[in-house]
């Protein structure tokens, strides 16, 4: 009898045992050899030549073995598609146990299971290859949810660190699933631990013998949901086993463990564009402003972020958390436009940058030039940045205004020699003008902004709305007074 390679390998543990206690349960003499039992996974194409998962072979779509960098890609929290296959199974109700590296040296390898075609939703047949599949024909069942981890990394529900795990389902062609049960872990989350399932299923074909597959896809945990130091970032070797642990269809062992490099899982890196304002001089106005951004290899060509809160220091941020091309190749520049002289705002330094490698493997670099207003960012898998511009409110000198008007009398003529004085009620100056010959009077060179008081004087007459009262933001016309009586 021949085991699987990894039976040999020392550090197979709890979960080879197990596996190598069912081989000797069944014998080999209890395996027809007619009846096949089998484990696959897809390989979806390395990074730059994506395939998908309707061909099963060696190097493509469904099959056997370690997917490495060369034939597979898939990104922290991915669900890597997996297959459960038996062709020429006889009529009847089975049990089949799976199982999956749930921690590897304390860091979370495969954390739960989801639907086959959760990430690879298209082009992908799970009966690709499989004699006598109908892949239009299937039923599913809910795969539980695990308390476990719904505790999140602290083991307690209902605290902060709590997981929502993604609901999914067990697809099956060919059958259908009866139940589905979690059984309790196999070692500890501190060190190696498994996660093993039992299904339950009844073939759909009623006599002789037909194919059964069970499609699922195993979710590559998230620093998001386990923290930095605990996800699957921090592993490396190949800790994304998925196996058959147990089951009682008389069939050959078949495959019954596969592999997921680290090197084909990748983890991207996050830069964060961090606007800061200052407006501690308490000149921020109503009307928000709005600084404008260029940018290459950042998802976008170009954003806004706007300044709307008049603390001293606030502004506005965004972020690409979804950054999968590293290296000096594939550098990052963002770009703060030049402000326009009216907006009265500068940069106050250099964009000030940060970078973490994110997972202790290798850092970019992050850097800033003030005469450029430029950040530049160079990204290795994993890490995370944050660069910040900080713009600060300069003095600005407004250009002036004026107010014009015309005195009338009741009948509409023209009153000249009529003086009107006006207060800068922000500033306490005072100004007076006389009507000319038209009527017309003029106050120039007033300050924008400023809040004034404009009154209409003369013994004798009485005016209607003999006081105004405004701000300025700009030159103002048709300020006119009537005359009611004399």
């Amino acid at each position: 009898m021949k085991f699987p390679n990894f039976l040999m390998n020392k550090s197979f543990s709890v979960r080879g045992a197990m596996l190598l206690a069912g081989l000797f349960l069944f014998g080999t003499a209890a395996f027809a050899q007619s009846t096949s039992l089998t484990i696959e996974q897809c390989a979806n194409g390395p990074l730059n030549n994506p395939e998908h998962c309707n061909v099963s072979s060696a190097n493509d779509g469904y099959g056997r073995g370690n997917l490495v960098a060369s034939k597979s890609h898939y990104f922290e929290g991915d669900s890597v598609p997996i297959r459960v296959v038996s062709e020429n199974l006889a009529a009847g109700t089975y049990t089949v146990t799976i199982g999956y590296d749930y921690t590897k040296g304390g860091k979370y390898a495969t954390d739960y299971l989801t639907s086959y075609d959760r990430t690879e939703s298209v082009m992908n047949d799970p009966c690709v290859g499989v004699s006598v599949c109908n892949s239009g024909v299937s039923t599913q069942f809910p795969i539980p949810l695990d308390d476990q981890v719904k505790a999140g990394f602290d083991g307690v529900l209902g605290t902060a660190d709590d997981i929502t795990q993604i609901p999914g389902v067990f697809t099956c062609f060919g059958c259908t699933i009866n139940s589905a049960v979690i059984n309790p872990l196999i070692g500890s989350t501190s060190g190696d631990s498994t996660k093993t399932i039992t299904l339950t299923f009844t073939t759909t074909a009623t006599s002789g013998t037909s194919s059964v597959v069970i499609a699922y896809g195993a979710h590559i945990s998230t620093r998001k949901d386990w923290g930095l130091a605990n996800s699957a970032i921090n592993i490396t070797g190949s800790p994304y086993h998925n196996f058959i642990v147990d089951t009682n269809i008389n069939a050959n062992s078949g495959n019954r463990d596969l592999q997921l490099s680290a090197e084909a899982v990748i983890f991207p890196a996050s830069l964060t564009i961090v606007k800061l304002v200052d407006n501690s001089d308490g000149t921020f106005s109503n009307n928000f402003q709005s600084f404008d951004f260029t940018a290459t290899n950042f998802g976008t060509a170009s954003f806004h972020l706007m300044d709307t809160d008049e603390s001293a220091t606030a502004g506005g941020s965004t972020a690409n958390n979804n950054i999968v091309n590293f290296g000096s190749t594939n550098t990052i520049t963002v770009t703060e436009t030049a402000p326009a002289v009216a907006t009265g705002y500068s940069l106050l330094s250099a964009p000030s940058c940060s970078i973490t490698s994110g997972s202790g493997g290798s850092t970019g670099t992050a850097t800033g030039n003030l005469s450029t207003r430029t950040a530049t960012v160079v990204m290795q898998e994993g890490n995370i940045a944050i660069c910040t511009f900080t713009n600060t409110r300069v003095g600005v000198t407004a250009a002036p205004v004026s107010i014009t008007g015309q005195v009338r009398a009741s009948d509409g003529s023209a009153m000249s020699g009529i003086t009107l004085r006006l207060t800068d009620v922000t500033s306490g100056e005072i100004k007076t003008a006389t009507t000319d010959t038209s009527g017309y009077y003029t106050f120039d060179n007033l300050t924008s902004q400023d809040f004034f008081q404009l009154t209409v004087t003369a013994k004798r007459y009485r005016f209607q709305n003999a006081t105004r009262s405004f701000s300025l933001n700009d030159n103002v016309t048709g300020i006119d007074f009537f005359c009611t009586s004399f």
